[in-house]
């Protein structure tokens, strides 16, 4: 498995990556079983029909797609910056349930995890490879992550 992921092999890297597979496991299962449920949640205070099937295939697409994408960056090269992409979208996807549960003052399934472990995930990741890139590659990357999440976000209300 080292051998994959190479360019994350040295030292905590490969370790620090699988946090987050991880942690999104950890977070599907508290939107799937939370409150009721994400599927439920959107479809009683949003009015966004989602099925349970439908969410699933969603968070499943997601996950691979995130295993794909350090897959692919060890492999290209570029795993400081796919690790900062990540942590982006895992941070803002953390910030959005802590907004929307704010702003309604009510519990919205992910914000735990959200809270507990995206948030500081996501923003400790970008303050540990901050200066390991230039500034550039840095707001790029973010903004990259970012606008995977402005993605999520009209995915799951369409």
């Amino acid at each position: 498995m080292r051998s994959l992921f190479k360019p994350f092999s040295k030292g905590s890297g490969l370790a620090w990556a699988t946090l987050f597979p991880v942690t999104y496991l950890l977070h599907i299962v508290e939107e799937y079983y939370g409150g009721g449920g994400f599927p439920q949640y959107m479809l009683k205070h949003y009015h966004v029909d989602m099925t349970e099937a439908r969410f699933v295939i969603l968070q499943l697409i997601g996950l691979i797609a995130m295993i794909l994408g350090l897959w692919l960056s060890a492999r290209l090269r570029f795993p400081k910056t796919m690790l900062v992409i990540m942590a982006s979208v895992v941070a803002m996807n953390g910030a959005i349930h802590l907004i929307r549960s704010a702003a309604n003052v009510r519990y919205e399934p992910g914000l735990i995890t959200g809270l507990a472990l995206w948030i500081p995930l996501g923003l400790t990741t970008v303050y540990l490879n901050r200066a390991e890139m230039s500034s550039a590659r840095l707001i790029f990357s973010i903004a990259i992550g970012l606008a995977i999440s402005c993605l999520v976000e009209l995915i799951q209300a369409v």
